[in-house]
Protein backbone atom coordinates (compact mmCIF):
# COMPACT_ATOMS: atom_id res chain seq x y z
CA UNK A 1 0.00 0.00 0.00
CA UNK A 2 1.25 3.46 -0.91
CA UNK A 3 1.11 4.77 2.66
CA UNK A 4 3.83 2.34 3.80
CA UNK A 5 6.16 3.93 1.27
CA UNK A 6 5.97 7.38 2.80
CA UNK A 7 9.15 8.75 4.42
CA UNK A 8 9.62 11.35 7.20
CA UNK A 9 8.87 15.02 6.48
CA UNK A 10 7.37 14.30 3.10
CA UNK A 11 4.63 16.56 1.74
CA UNK A 12 2.56 14.95 -0.98
CA UNK A 13 -0.15 16.52 -3.05
CA UNK A 14 -2.14 14.22 -5.24
CA UNK A 15 -4.64 15.67 -7.64
CA UNK A 16 -7.69 13.50 -7.99
CA UNK A 17 -10.81 13.85 -10.11
CA UNK A 18 -13.95 14.93 -8.27
CA UNK A 19 -15.33 11.41 -8.50
CA UNK A 20 -12.46 10.04 -6.41
CA UNK A 21 -12.73 6.85 -8.38
CA UNK A 22 -10.11 5.38 -10.68
CA UNK A 23 -12.78 3.21 -12.23
CA UNK A 24 -14.82 6.22 -13.23
CA UNK A 25 -11.90 7.89 -14.98
CA UNK A 26 -11.60 4.83 -17.21
CA UNK A 27 -15.28 4.63 -17.96
CA UNK A 28 -16.72 5.83 -21.23
CA UNK A 29 -18.13 9.34 -21.29
CA UNK A 30 -21.86 9.49 -20.68
CA UNK A 31 -24.24 11.59 -22.71
CA UNK A 32 -25.70 14.48 -20.70
CA UNK A 33 -23.04 13.93 -18.05
CA UNK A 34 -19.89 14.63 -20.02
CA UNK A 35 -19.06 16.40 -23.27
CA UNK A 36 -19.49 13.71 -25.91
CA UNK A 37 -19.80 15.93 -28.99
CA UNK A 38 -16.80 17.83 -30.33
CA UNK A 39 -18.84 19.90 -32.75
CA UNK A 40 -22.06 21.84 -32.33
CA UNK A 41 -24.50 23.62 -34.64
CA UNK A 42 -26.49 26.79 -34.06
CA UNK A 43 -29.51 28.52 -35.55
CA UNK A 44 -29.68 32.20 -34.70
CA UNK A 45 -32.31 34.93 -34.50
CA UNK A 46 -35.39 32.72 -34.63
CA UNK A 47 -38.58 34.65 -33.94
CA UNK A 48 -40.48 33.05 -31.07
CA UNK A 49 -43.04 35.77 -30.39
CA UNK A 50 -43.83 39.44 -30.12
CA UNK A 51 -45.21 41.74 -27.44
CA UNK A 52 -45.75 45.39 -26.52
CA UNK A 53 -42.81 46.98 -24.69
CA UNK A 54 -42.78 49.92 -22.25
CA UNK A 55 -42.59 52.35 -25.18
CA UNK A 56 -45.90 51.03 -26.45
CA UNK A 57 -44.21 49.49 -29.46
CA UNK A 58 -44.60 45.94 -30.73
CA UNK A 59 -41.29 44.16 -30.17
CA UNK A 60 -40.14 41.02 -31.99
CA UNK A 61 -38.71 38.39 -29.64
CA UNK A 62 -35.72 36.37 -30.83
CA UNK A 63 -33.80 33.31 -29.67
CA UNK A 64 -30.79 31.22 -30.70
CA UNK A 65 -30.64 27.42 -30.63
CA UNK A 66 -27.43 25.47 -30.03
CA UNK A 67 -27.35 21.70 -30.47
CA UNK A 68 -24.94 18.79 -31.05
CA UNK A 69 -23.76 18.32 -34.62
CA UNK A 70 -24.58 15.05 -36.39
CA UNK A 71 -26.72 13.82 -33.51
CA UNK A 72 -28.91 10.78 -34.12
CA UNK A 73 -31.14 11.29 -31.06
CA UNK A 74 -34.38 13.11 -31.88
CA UNK A 75 -35.86 13.66 -28.40
CA UNK A 76 -33.38 15.57 -26.28
CA UNK A 77 -33.73 17.56 -23.06
CA UNK A 78 -33.77 21.33 -23.53
CA UNK A 79 -32.01 23.98 -21.43
CA UNK A 80 -33.20 27.56 -21.98
CA UNK A 81 -30.93 30.41 -20.83
CA UNK A 82 -32.28 33.87 -19.87
CA UNK A 83 -29.68 36.63 -19.57
CA UNK A 84 -29.22 39.14 -16.75
CA UNK A 85 -28.72 42.88 -16.81
CA UNK A 86 -31.09 44.27 -14.20
CA UNK A 87 -34.03 44.06 -16.66
CA UNK A 88 -32.44 47.05 -18.42
CA UNK A 89 -29.56 45.84 -20.57
CA UNK A 90 -27.61 42.98 -22.18
CA UNK A 91 -28.85 40.37 -24.63
CA UNK A 92 -28.94 36.69 -25.49
CA UNK A 93 -25.40 37.00 -26.90
CA UNK A 94 -23.17 37.06 -23.83
CA UNK A 95 -19.97 35.37 -22.70
CA UNK A 96 -21.60 33.31 -19.94
CA UNK A 97 -24.59 32.37 -22.09
CA UNK A 98 -22.23 31.13 -24.81
CA UNK A 99 -20.17 29.13 -22.31
CA UNK A 100 -23.26 27.54 -20.82
CA UNK A 101 -25.19 26.82 -24.02
CA UNK A 102 -22.13 25.42 -25.81
CA UNK A 103 -21.21 23.20 -22.86
CA UNK A 104 -24.71 21.73 -22.55
CA UNK A 105 -24.93 21.19 -26.31
CA UNK A 106 -21.64 19.26 -26.25
CA UNK A 107 -23.14 17.08 -23.53
CA UNK A 108 -26.03 16.20 -25.83
CA UNK A 109 -28.69 18.71 -24.80
CA UNK A 110 -30.44 21.19 -27.02
CA UNK A 111 -29.79 24.62 -25.53
CA UNK A 112 -31.27 28.01 -26.30
CA UNK A 113 -30.67 31.61 -25.30
CA UNK A 114 -33.45 34.17 -25.56
CA UNK A 115 -33.99 37.91 -25.73
CA UNK A 116 -36.89 39.44 -23.85
CA UNK A 117 -38.42 42.89 -23.40
CA UNK A 118 -36.12 45.19 -21.45
CA UNK A 119 -36.86 48.37 -19.58
CA UNK A 120 -37.85 49.48 -16.10
CA UNK A 121 -40.24 52.38 -15.87
CA UNK A 122 -39.87 55.25 -13.40
CA UNK A 123 -43.12 55.86 -11.58
CA UNK A 124 -41.61 57.19 -8.36
CA UNK A 125 -40.21 60.56 -7.31
CA UNK A 126 -37.13 61.05 -5.16
CA UNK A 127 -35.67 64.51 -4.54
CA UNK A 128 -37.63 65.84 -7.46
CA UNK A 129 -36.36 63.18 -9.86
CA UNK A 130 -38.19 60.27 -11.41
CA UNK A 131 -37.00 56.92 -10.06
CA UNK A 132 -37.90 53.26 -10.46
CA UNK A 133 -39.89 51.78 -7.63
CA UNK A 134 -40.03 48.18 -6.45
CA UNK A 135 -43.35 48.00 -8.28
CA UNK A 136 -41.66 49.07 -11.52
CA UNK A 137 -39.16 46.22 -11.11
CA UNK A 138 -42.01 43.80 -10.37
CA UNK A 139 -43.62 44.81 -13.68
CA UNK A 140 -40.28 44.35 -15.49
CA UNK A 141 -40.15 40.85 -14.03
CA UNK A 142 -43.75 40.25 -15.10
CA UNK A 143 -42.99 41.17 -18.71
CA UNK A 144 -39.81 39.10 -18.75
CA UNK A 145 -41.58 35.99 -17.43
CA UNK A 146 -44.29 36.49 -20.07
CA UNK A 147 -41.62 36.28 -22.76
CA UNK A 148 -39.87 33.35 -21.11
CA UNK A 149 -43.15 31.44 -20.97
CA UNK A 150 -43.72 32.19 -24.67
CA UNK A 151 -40.28 30.72 -25.45
CA UNK A 152 -41.11 27.56 -23.54
CA UNK A 153 -44.40 27.25 -25.42
CA UNK A 154 -42.53 27.83 -28.70
CA UNK A 155 -40.31 24.83 -28.03
CA UNK A 156 -43.26 22.65 -27.16
CA UNK A 157 -44.95 23.79 -30.34
CA UNK A 158 -41.89 22.93 -32.46
CA UNK A 159 -40.42 20.12 -30.35
CA UNK A 160 -40.35 17.65 -33.23
CA UNK A 161 -38.71 20.14 -35.58
CA UNK A 162 -35.80 20.77 -33.22
CA UNK A 163 -35.50 17.28 -31.75
CA UNK A 164 -36.67 18.19 -28.26
CA UNK A 165 -38.26 16.04 -25.58
CA UNK A 166 -41.04 18.40 -24.48
CA UNK A 167 -41.35 16.58 -21.16
CA UNK A 168 -37.82 17.67 -20.22
CA UNK A 169 -37.55 21.43 -20.46
CA UNK A 170 -35.29 23.19 -17.97
CA UNK A 171 -34.60 26.89 -17.52
CA UNK A 172 -31.64 28.80 -16.20
CA UNK A 173 -30.24 32.30 -16.25
CA UNK A 174 -28.13 34.83 -14.42
CA UNK A 175 -29.23 37.61 -12.07
CA UNK A 176 -32.39 39.17 -13.57
CA UNK A 177 -32.61 36.18 -15.90
CA UNK A 178 -32.65 33.81 -12.93
CA UNK A 179 -35.26 35.98 -11.21
CA UNK A 180 -37.31 35.54 -14.37
CA UNK A 181 -36.81 31.76 -14.30
CA UNK A 182 -37.96 31.61 -10.69
CA UNK A 183 -41.12 33.57 -11.52
CA UNK A 184 -41.84 31.37 -14.53
CA UNK A 185 -41.58 28.20 -12.49
CA UNK A 186 -43.13 29.18 -9.19
CA UNK A 187 -45.33 32.32 -9.30
CA UNK A 188 -49.06 31.62 -9.49
CA UNK A 189 -51.70 34.03 -10.73
CA UNK A 190 -52.86 34.93 -7.21
CA UNK A 191 -49.25 35.68 -6.24
CA UNK A 192 -48.56 38.36 -8.85
CA UNK A 193 -47.25 41.41 -6.93
CA UNK A 194 -50.05 43.88 -6.26
CA UNK A 195 -48.14 46.68 -7.97
CA UNK A 196 -48.36 44.91 -11.34
CA UNK A 197 -50.98 46.41 -13.65
CA UNK A 198 -52.61 43.27 -15.03
CA UNK A 199 -55.09 45.30 -17.04
CA UNK A 200 -52.17 46.81 -18.95
CA UNK A 201 -49.87 43.78 -19.18
CA UNK A 202 -52.29 40.87 -19.21
CA UNK A 203 -52.64 37.58 -17.39
CA UNK A 204 -49.81 35.50 -15.92
CA UNK A 205 -49.24 33.60 -19.17
CA UNK A 206 -49.02 36.84 -21.15
CA UNK A 207 -49.60 37.58 -24.81
CA UNK A 208 -46.13 37.03 -26.24
CA UNK A 209 -47.09 34.11 -28.48
CA UNK A 210 -47.59 30.36 -28.96
CA UNK A 211 -50.90 30.08 -27.14
CA UNK A 212 -52.29 26.63 -26.51
CA UNK A 213 -49.06 25.03 -25.26
CA UNK A 214 -47.86 24.52 -21.71
CA UNK A 215 -45.20 26.76 -20.15
CA UNK A 216 -44.43 24.27 -17.40
CA UNK A 217 -40.78 23.45 -16.73
CA UNK A 218 -39.18 20.38 -15.18
CA UNK A 219 -36.45 22.19 -13.30
CA UNK A 220 -34.72 25.51 -12.62
CA UNK A 221 -31.04 26.38 -12.21
CA UNK A 222 -30.69 29.68 -10.38
CA UNK A 223 -27.45 31.62 -10.76
CA UNK A 224 -27.27 34.59 -8.36
CA UNK A 225 -30.97 35.38 -8.70
CA UNK A 226 -33.47 36.11 -5.92
CA UNK A 227 -37.22 36.03 -5.33
CA UNK A 228 -39.67 38.63 -4.07
CA UNK A 229 -41.40 35.92 -2.02
CA UNK A 230 -39.94 32.46 -1.40
CA UNK A 231 -43.37 31.12 -0.44
CA UNK A 232 -44.15 30.99 -4.17
CA UNK A 233 -42.27 27.68 -4.06
CA UNK A 234 -44.61 24.98 -2.80
CA UNK A 235 -44.41 21.27 -2.09
CA UNK A 236 -44.35 19.28 -5.32
CA UNK A 237 -42.96 22.12 -7.44
CA UNK A 238 -40.10 21.75 -9.92
CA UNK A 239 -36.58 20.93 -8.64
CA UNK A 240 -34.31 23.92 -8.03
CA UNK A 241 -30.52 24.24 -8.15
CA UNK A 242 -28.89 27.36 -6.67
CA UNK A 243 -25.49 29.00 -6.83
CA UNK A 244 -24.05 32.39 -5.88
CA UNK A 245 -21.02 34.19 -4.52
CA UNK A 246 -21.17 34.76 -0.78
CA UNK A 247 -19.83 38.31 -1.17
CA UNK A 248 -22.47 39.33 -3.70
CA UNK A 249 -23.33 42.97 -3.01
CA UNK A 250 -25.80 43.32 -5.88
CA UNK A 251 -28.28 40.51 -5.27
CA UNK A 252 -28.38 38.77 -1.86
CA UNK A 253 -27.23 35.17 -1.69
CA UNK A 254 -29.15 35.02 1.61
CA UNK A 255 -31.73 37.58 2.80
CA UNK A 256 -29.45 40.22 4.34
CA UNK A 257 -30.61 42.95 1.95
CA UNK A 258 -32.81 43.29 -1.11
CA UNK A 259 -32.42 44.31 -4.73
CA UNK A 260 -35.46 46.44 -5.57
CA UNK A 261 -37.72 44.09 -3.64
CA UNK A 262 -35.94 40.84 -4.55
CA UNK A 263 -34.90 39.72 -1.07
CA UNK A 264 -34.64 35.94 -0.94
CA UNK A 265 -31.45 34.65 -2.51
CA UNK A 266 -30.18 31.21 -3.56
CA UNK A 267 -29.24 29.94 -0.09
CA UNK A 268 -32.67 30.81 1.35
CA UNK A 269 -34.39 29.12 -1.59
CA UNK A 270 -32.22 26.03 -1.16
CA UNK A 271 -33.17 25.76 2.52
CA UNK A 272 -36.85 26.30 1.71
CA UNK A 273 -36.78 23.52 -0.90
CA UNK A 274 -35.13 21.17 1.58
CA UNK A 275 -37.93 21.87 4.05
CA UNK A 276 -40.52 21.04 1.39
CA UNK A 277 -38.73 17.93 0.14
CA UNK A 278 -38.11 19.42 -3.30
CA UNK A 279 -34.94 18.09 -4.99
CA UNK A 280 -32.48 20.96 -4.72
CA UNK A 281 -28.85 21.95 -4.68
CA UNK A 282 -26.63 24.73 -3.33
CA UNK A 283 -23.17 25.60 -4.66
CA UNK A 284 -21.64 28.55 -2.81
CA UNK A 285 -18.60 30.36 -4.15
CA UNK A 286 -17.00 31.65 -0.98
CA UNK A 287 -15.63 35.18 -1.28
CA UNK A 288 -16.97 35.71 -4.80
CA UNK A 289 -19.16 38.62 -5.80
CA UNK A 290 -21.95 39.07 -8.31
CA UNK A 291 -21.49 37.06 -11.54
CA UNK A 292 -18.61 35.34 -9.67
CA UNK A 293 -16.56 38.47 -10.46
CA UNK A 294 -16.69 37.45 -14.13
CA UNK A 295 -13.89 34.97 -13.48
CA UNK A 296 -13.97 32.41 -16.27
CA UNK A 297 -12.62 29.53 -14.18
CA UNK A 298 -15.30 30.08 -11.52
CA UNK A 299 -18.06 30.42 -14.08
CA UNK A 300 -16.94 27.27 -15.85
CA UNK A 301 -16.89 25.41 -12.53
CA UNK A 302 -20.40 26.72 -11.90
CA UNK A 303 -21.62 25.38 -15.26
CA UNK A 304 -20.10 21.96 -14.67
CA UNK A 305 -21.74 21.77 -11.24
CA UNK A 306 -25.09 22.68 -12.76
CA UNK A 307 -24.70 19.97 -15.38
CA UNK A 308 -23.79 17.35 -12.79
CA UNK A 309 -26.89 18.24 -10.78
CA UNK A 310 -29.17 18.37 -13.81
CA UNK A 311 -28.03 14.91 -14.89
CA UNK A 312 -29.61 13.52 -11.70
CA UNK A 313 -32.95 15.11 -12.60
CA UNK A 314 -33.34 13.73 -16.12
CA UNK A 315 -36.30 11.52 -16.95
CA UNK A 316 -34.37 8.26 -17.18
CA UNK A 317 -33.49 8.71 -13.50
CA UNK A 318 -37.13 9.08 -12.46
CA UNK A 319 -38.52 6.33 -10.30
CA UNK A 320 -35.21 5.45 -8.75
CA UNK A 321 -35.09 5.45 -5.00
CA UNK A 322 -32.43 8.14 -4.63
CA UNK A 323 -32.35 11.22 -6.82
CA UNK A 324 -30.47 14.46 -7.04
CA UNK A 325 -29.23 16.16 -3.91
CA UNK A 326 -31.71 14.18 -1.84
CA UNK A 327 -29.78 11.10 -2.89
CA UNK A 328 -26.59 12.35 -1.31
CA UNK A 329 -28.38 13.70 1.73
CA UNK A 330 -29.55 10.16 2.49
CA UNK A 331 -26.01 8.88 2.00
CA UNK A 332 -24.71 11.58 4.31
CA UNK A 333 -27.25 10.60 6.95
CA UNK A 334 -25.80 7.08 6.95
CA UNK A 335 -22.43 8.57 7.84
CA UNK A 336 -23.81 10.58 10.75
CA UNK A 337 -22.57 8.23 13.48
CA UNK A 338 -19.12 8.06 11.90
CA UNK A 339 -19.09 11.82 11.59
CA UNK A 340 -19.62 12.20 15.34
CA UNK A 341 -17.01 9.65 16.41
CA UNK A 342 -14.23 11.15 18.59
CA UNK A 343 -11.97 8.13 19.15
CA UNK A 344 -9.56 7.15 16.40
CA UNK A 345 -6.11 5.76 15.79
CA UNK A 346 -2.98 7.85 16.26
CA UNK A 347 -2.22 7.52 12.58
CA UNK A 348 -5.29 7.87 10.44
CA UNK A 349 -6.61 9.58 7.38
CA UNK A 350 -9.20 12.25 7.96
CA UNK A 351 -11.71 12.27 5.09
CA UNK A 352 -13.19 15.78 5.14
CA UNK A 353 -15.90 16.70 2.68
CA UNK A 354 -18.58 19.22 2.00
CA UNK A 355 -21.77 18.96 -0.08
CA UNK A 356 -22.54 15.72 -1.93
CA UNK A 357 -19.21 13.99 -1.77
CA UNK A 358 -19.90 12.40 1.61
CA UNK A 359 -21.53 9.62 -0.36
CA UNK A 360 -18.12 7.95 -0.87
CA UNK A 361 -18.33 4.59 0.86
CA UNK A 362 -15.28 2.84 -0.53
CA UNK A 363 -12.52 5.36 0.15
CA UNK A 364 -10.50 2.92 2.26
CA UNK A 365 -10.46 0.37 -0.56
CA UNK A 366 -9.45 2.95 -3.13
CA UNK A 367 -6.47 4.36 -1.23
CA UNK A 368 -5.46 1.13 0.48
CA UNK A 369 -5.69 2.34 4.06
CA UNK A 370 -8.26 1.19 6.59
CA UNK A 371 -8.11 3.75 9.38
CA UNK A 372 -10.44 6.46 8.18
CA UNK A 373 -11.89 9.38 10.13
CA UNK A 374 -15.08 10.63 8.49
CA UNK A 375 -15.91 14.31 8.81
CA UNK A 376 -18.54 16.29 6.91
CA UNK A 377 -18.48 20.05 7.25
CA UNK A 378 -20.18 22.70 5.19
CA UNK A 379 -18.33 25.61 3.71
CA UNK A 380 -17.21 28.15 6.29
CA UNK A 381 -16.97 25.69 9.16
CA UNK A 382 -14.42 23.59 7.33
CA UNK A 383 -11.25 25.65 7.70
CA UNK A 384 -11.59 26.14 11.45
CA UNK A 385 -12.02 22.40 11.96
CA UNK A 386 -8.92 21.66 9.88
CA UNK A 387 -6.78 24.14 11.81
CA UNK A 388 -7.52 22.36 15.09
CA UNK A 389 -6.25 18.98 13.84
CA UNK A 390 -2.77 17.56 14.30
CA UNK A 391 -0.18 17.81 11.54
CA UNK A 392 0.27 14.04 11.63
CA UNK A 393 -3.28 13.52 10.46
CA UNK A 394 -4.22 13.33 6.84
CA UNK A 395 -6.55 15.97 5.51
CA UNK A 396 -8.66 14.95 2.57
CA UNK A 397 -10.82 17.83 1.41
CA UNK A 398 -13.07 17.90 -1.60
CA UNK A 399 -14.71 21.13 -2.56
CA UNK A 400 -18.08 20.65 -4.28
CA UNK A 401 -17.34 19.42 -7.82
CA UNK A 402 -13.89 20.93 -8.00
CA UNK A 403 -10.54 19.21 -8.22
CA UNK A 404 -9.79 17.40 -4.99
CA UNK A 405 -6.47 17.73 -3.28
CA UNK A 406 -5.12 15.03 -1.03
CA UNK A 407 -2.57 16.66 1.22
CA UNK A 408 -0.40 14.32 3.25
CA UNK A 409 1.97 15.75 5.86
CA UNK A 410 3.94 13.44 8.13
CA UNK A 411 6.57 13.93 10.79
CA UNK A 412 7.56 10.29 11.03
CA UNK A 413 7.17 7.15 8.99
CA UNK A 414 3.57 6.04 8.92
CA UNK A 415 2.62 2.45 9.32
CA UNK A 416 -0.44 0.40 10.00
CA UNK A 417 -1.20 0.51 13.72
Amino acid sequence: MFIKKLVPSVFWILLLSFSFSIKETKAQAKRYKEEVFKEIDSITNITYGEAINIKGEKETLLLDIIMPKNDSVNKRPLVIFIHGGGFKSKSKNGIFSSMLCNSFARKGYVSATIDYRLGVEKSGIDSGKKVSTNGDYAEALYRAQHDGKAAIRFFRRYAKKYGIDDTQIFITGTSAGSKTCLAIAYMDDDEVPKEVNKKRWGTLEGNSGNDGFSSKVQGVMNNWGAMIDYSWIKKGDAPLYNTAGTEDKTVPYDSSFDYHGFKYGPYILYQHCRTLGIPTGWRPFYGAGHTLNNKKEKQDSCIQSMAAWLYTQLKFNNGKEELGVLKWEMEMARFESLNKAEKYYSYAIMFIVCAYISMRKNISDEIGFTKIIHRSYGGRNLIGKIEKRKESEFLFWSNFYTTAVLTISVSQKLKEA
